[in-house]
């Protein structure tokens, strides 16, 4: 899962990985995480409380979100 903020760089990698995983966005706040999908607006993504989270194989952002109880 990201963190609050990215560097341009970062934010490159963590496309470049999707290509051969799952990227899903979630909103976390007060230690809840709701999946948002798998695609979200400019205005959500450069929210604060949004992340990309990036499950490893056999995950999906629903799977992760039940795992966590969040």
């Amino acid at each position: 899962m990201t963190g609050t903020r990215q560097s341009p760089g970062a934010h490159a990698l963590w496309h470049a990985l999707a290509r051969h995983h799952a990227l899903g966005y979630v909103d976390l706040r007060d230690k809840t995480m709701t999946d948002l999908g798998r695609a979200v607006s400019a205005a959500t993504l450069d929210g604060l409380h949004t992340r990309m989270l990036l499950p490893g194989n056999g995950w999906t952002t629903e799977r992760v979100c039940e795992a966590t109880g969040m």
